[in-house]
């Protein structure tokens, strides 16, 4: 039995302000990292001898392997905050109570369910003709850099970017809200909130679509929040960040790495080149995350996940 469950109730006040200190300081944590990794990056290169035509001829594909290293920077930046804030802010908390014990066959199920839905939002897009698949995307460049740069460089970029997310946002501030309240429900609904309202904040600092006027920002949090539903009832499901973790890599590895759709925030080129139209029901240069279709498959995902643990015995 987690602790959490013999705690007396806190004010809600409590776990707001935690979780918005926590947030405030990884995000300034992800841009203190970011600013020397591009510059240890250029001071490399220049020790090598390299001139700065050459070293910026391959800076595309340095990029994406420096957002790599900086997704997992952040994603350890995410483990080493949760474990302050629950060890001497919070001072009652262990990083056991998030849910780190491995669910049997749940995160495997989560993450064909993640893969499902990416497919269901891109095929309605398609069937509404707001999206057309042109081609393979070894037609446009060798299939070596694809497989070895594109998507080798994307999928622990997408994975890292994933870690992080759960471990804050299913993890730690699911966490401060479960004993504020008697409602069982704050929790989830709060850390969804929150993750709507960090992803507009992240979306608009550290963005490369190019898509950020704010219809795209609002989209994009309203996204956040539906993601964060179903993501939150995904770990009361089995109780294991790890089921989470796996129906969120589901979506953005086959949105990403198959349809070359953008994930995260970030622009990602996968095994298919594809054109979109229609911003609102696609999300456009934003991607499914933000558009009306990815929006409506992740509530009915949530609906699918909160039907599921209502009838789970012992939930």
């Amino acid at each position: 039995m987690s602790s959490s469950s013999t705690r007396s109730p806190r004010p809600l006040w409590n776990a707001t302000w935690r979780s918005v200190l926590y947030l405030v300081t990884f995000l300034l944590a992800t841009l203190a990292l970011a600013l020397p990794v591009g510059l240890g990056y250029f001071a490399f290169r220049a020790l090598q001898g390299d001139e700065l035509e050459e070293i910026t001829l391959h800076l595309e594909d340095a990029l994406l392997y420096l957002h790599t290293l900086l997704g997992l920077g952040q994603f350890l930046a995410a483990l080493a905050l949760t474990a302050i804030w629950m060890r001497w802010l919070d001072q009652r908390g262990r990083l056991a109570e998030l849910g780190m014990r491995w669910p049997g066959r749940s995160p495997l199920k989560a993450f064909l369910l993640g893969i499902g839905m990416a497919a269901l939002a891109i095929g309605l897009a398609a069937a509404a003709g707001k999206l057309v698949v042109t081609g393979w995307a070894w037609q446009r460049e060798s299939l070596v850099d694809v497989l070895l740069v594109d998507v080798g460089g994307f999928a622990p970029l997408l994975l890292f970017m994933v870690l992080a997310d759960e471990l804050i946002f299913r993890g730690y501030i699911r966490w401060a809200f479960t004993d504020t309240a008697r409602t069982r429900d704050i929790a989830p609904i709060a850390s969804a909130v929150l993750y709507g309202l960090y992803r507009i904040v992240a979306w608009r600092l550290l963005s490369d679509t190019g898509a950020q006027d704010s219809g795209t920002l609002a989209m994009v949090g309203l996204g956040g929040v539906a993601a964060g539903l179903a993501l939150a009832w995904a770990w009361r499901v089995a109780k294991s960040l790890w089921t989470p973790i796996g129906l969120h890599l589901g979506w953005a590895w086959v949105s990403g790495l198959v349809f070359s759709m953008p994930a995260g925030g970030k622009t990602v080129e996968g095994l298919l080149l594809v054109r979109t139209a229609g911003g609102l029901l696609t999300g456009g240069a934003a991607g499914p995350e933000a558009g009306l279709m990815g929006i409506l498959v992740w509530l009915a995902a949530w609906g699918l996940l909160y039907m599921i643990e209502r009838r789970t015995p012992g939930t």
